[in-house]
């Protein structure tokens, strides 16, 4: 479950709003009883999971009670893309997690990935301006050591990237690395399936998003507002 934990917890600390409730969205007005502001529903800041099938095995509704989790399937970058072009929910979500590089590292280059990837957030960023952006790098894999060498490349370059002129705002943008899934170097097995390249239920992914999505102080996630008529 190691992979699970992982992601759950980069949640909670990226958004760290534990503890916020109705008040942010439901705040009493003169004309309201207490009784009123407690039936009103609860506000939770939303959380959009995609990826590919490495996150069938999340449940979205117990990653964490503060939020509202949505959970996604694409399978590459592109379906991701598509995805996200179409997805008009009435409130935007407070975070973007994207676990999606494995799959495209089969067909495409590195530097391909890496650029596809950053031209989603760029999407991403443009249609939802105060989003937050996590990404979960590419998980290691045993089947074939070409993919599994793409992988630590694109890795590579994405944090590169990250970490120097494209992404200066940090607290916009946060990796999830999954530096517990390697031994000596290379994948453990004992945390893949028998194809040595899908997670299995010892997969460490939801703990890292857990841990990312509670490191933003509470304040800069309001309820949204709504003009009465």
């Amino acid at each position: 479950m190691d992979e699970i934990l992982n992601l759950k917890s980069q949640i909670s600390s990226s958004m760290d709003i534990s503890g916020q409730h109705a008040g942010t969205a439901t705040s009493k007005s003169q004309h309201q009883t207490k009784e009123q502001v407690d039936q009103q529903p609860i506000w939770k800041p939303s959380v959009l999971l995609i990826g590919t099938s490495n996150i069938r095995g999340i449940n979205e509704s117990k990653l964490s009670p503060s939020i509202d989790a949505i959970k996604e399937i694409c399978f590459t970058l592109d379906k991701t893309n598509e995805y996200i072009l179409g997805y008009n929910p009435q409130t935007p979500p407070a975070v973007v997690v994207l676990h999606i590089l494995t799959n495209d590292l089969k067909t495409k280059t590195p530097q391909n990935c890496a650029c596809e990837l950053f031209a989603l957030i760029s999407t991403i960023q443009e249609k939802w301006c105060e989003v937050k952006c996590i990404i979960s790098l590419a998980t290691p894999r045993k089947d074939d050591m070409m993919h599994h060498t793409n992988g630590q490349i694109v890795n590579a370059l994405i944090k590169q990237n990250f970490y120097g002129r494209h992404y200066t705002e940090l607290k916009k943008f946060q990796l999830i690395e999954h530096n517990n899934m390697y031994y000596e170097g290379q994948a453990n097995e004992d945390l893949l399936q028998n194809d040595l390249y899908h997670l299995n239920d010892k997969r460490c992914v939801i703990s890292g998003i857990k841990h990312k999505t509670s490191s933003t102080p509470n304040s800069q996630y309001s309820a949204p507002t709504h003009s009465s008529t």
